[in-house]
């Protein structure tokens, strides 16, 4: 990636409405399967997108979330192609409301899987 484009994700401000969130969420949630943890990073964004929350109200776990998955953005990823030929582990827990998985080869991780659960789930 060009230092230009790094600049630009470095720059971007934080989601000052509901909608300029679910366009950030939406463009994180195209890369989630190589980030670990997406779900559980993303849950103080993802929080403010709930009915319940009647108020936009950006904290200190919504700012963290949102620098952390932007410095995500900017380092080279460390994946590699899978060989369909070799063996695959899968490592997978669930913790509170997020349930994760890892699909392993070689013991490098190849990708990476996560989804938030609903209170009802």
């Amino acid at each position: 990636m060009d230092d230009h484009k790094l600049r630009e994700i470095l720059d971007w401000e934080p989601p000052r409405s509901v909608p300029a969130l679910r366009s950030f969420l939406g463009l994180a949630s195209y890369y989630c399967k190589f980030v670990k943890n997406f779900a559980k990073i993303a849950t103080p964004l993802t929080n403010l997108l709930k009915k319940s929350f009647e108020i936009y109200e950006w904290d200190e776990a919504c700012h963290e979330a949102f620098e952390t998955l932007k410095g995500i953005w900017v380092k080279a990823p460390m994946l590699k192609l899978l060989d369909f030929d070799k063996f695959f582990e899968i490592h997978y827990d669930a913790f509170n409301f997020v349930i994760r998985g890892i699909l392993v080869q070689d013991g490098w991780s190849m990708t990476f899987e996560s989804k938030m659960l609903s209170e009802t789930k």
